[in-house]
């Protein structure tokens, strides 16, 4: 299991769980599952239960939630095919069955649950939704907006990336304010921080594919650690005890940030995404600020809109696979972003 959410209706509490399994068939740990007890068939690749507990937390029953994943219409794989093709989870009651076909999930990491603010572009109606991120960014890196009816819809607008955790800001809502604004971390050694604001239309009622993507810049500093942390200077030399601190300073330290916007054509691909943001700016500096590993994301409960990123650490040069003691960022870090 990565991720988990927890909501409370009436009685009863429901407990939304994803599962990080491998849904690539060309990866050595992929992975399928029994459906259930009472199915006969197996599920490939990652899967979202959806658990219905009695208030003093008895087990009453749960289902694997996503049945319908619907098509990518603009994310696209290097060669202009569909980035996504359609997936369905088809059960047969009277044979007890259970049969799978089309796009196959993998990799569920980091999922936030937003329960209200978020219309189903289905039913049209107000309803809870489930942000479930596809870390594999060369098998798939999309995030999907997961829905109680088992509708998964893909989240066009932050391109493709290792997404490791989507996150709704509470304070910005397209039921209540009209406009959708999600952030995002990519799990990588140069992975971005990102900032979606979507702008409904018809038939993106949440502004999930329409809108504008920016990633995080660091004044002066293309990466958290590492060769060529500052803005023109060369990242291919062998790590050094320097490159252990962060470019932010020691504890308590801060630096600006800005949020630099991403074409929207960038955002079609993933290979075209990653040019955009490793290509150099007018510091001769990567456009966007490379961390090491982040993962875990998160809004602060007390106040809105300020942000807390886990950074795990890891290697942050082109040399990095060497088999060689690192300094970079060995211990991880948080940081807070207001």
């Amino acid at each position: 299991p990565d991720g988990m959410g927890l909501m409370t209706v009436g009685d009863f509490h429901y407990v939304w769980l994803q599962h990080e399994l491998v849904g690539d068939k060309s990866d050595d740990d992929y992975t399928e599952t029994r459906f259930s007890d009472t199915i006969d068939g197996k599920v490939p690749g990652a899967r979202l239960s959806l658990i219905k507990l009695t208030k003093d937390w008895q087990v009453i029953g749960g289902t694997q939630l996503i049945r319908d994943f619907k098509p990518t219409q603009f994310l696209a794989n290097d060669d202009g095919s569909p980035r996504a093709v359609a997936g369905m989870t088809t059960l047969d009651l009277e044979k007890r069955t259970v049969t799978v076909s089309g796009h196959i999930p993998s990799d569920f990491c980091g999922g936030t649950l937003m329960e209200s603010g978020f219309i189903n572009p289905g039913t049209g109606r107000e309803e809870p939704v489930w942000f479930a991120n596809e870390e594999n960014g060369g098998y798939s890196g999309i995030a999907w907006a997961c829905f109680p009816d088992g509708a998964a819809w893909p989240l066009e607008g932050l391109g493709i990336y290792e997404k490791e955790t989507t996150l709704a800001l509470r304070s910005y809502t397209p039921k209540q304010h009209g406009l959708s604004i999600l952030v995002g971390s990519e799990d990588d050694d140069d992975g971005e921080i990102y900032l979606h604001i979507g702008k409904p239309a018809d038939g993106d009622p949440n502004g999930f594919v329409n809108g504008q993507l920016y990633a995080l810049k660091i004044e002066g500093a293309s990466r958290e650690s590492g060769p060529g942390k500052r803005d023109g200077t060369p990242d291919d030399q062998a790590s050094a005890e320097s490159d252990g601190d962060s470019v932010v300073g020691k504890e308590g330290d801060s630096q600006p940030v800005h949020w630099i916007a991403v074409p929207k054509e960038a955002t079609r691909t993933g290979k075209a995404l990653d040019e955009f943001l490793s290509g150099k700016d007018a510091n001769d500096g990567r456009r966007a600020t490379a961390f090491l590993a982040p993962e875990d994301i998160n809004e602060d409960p007390v106040v809105a809109d300020r942000l807390w990123l886990a950074a795990d650490g890891g290697a942050g040069s082109p040399a990095y696979d060497d088999d060689k003691p690192r300094d970079e960022n060995p211990l991880s870090r948080l940081y807070r972003i207001h």
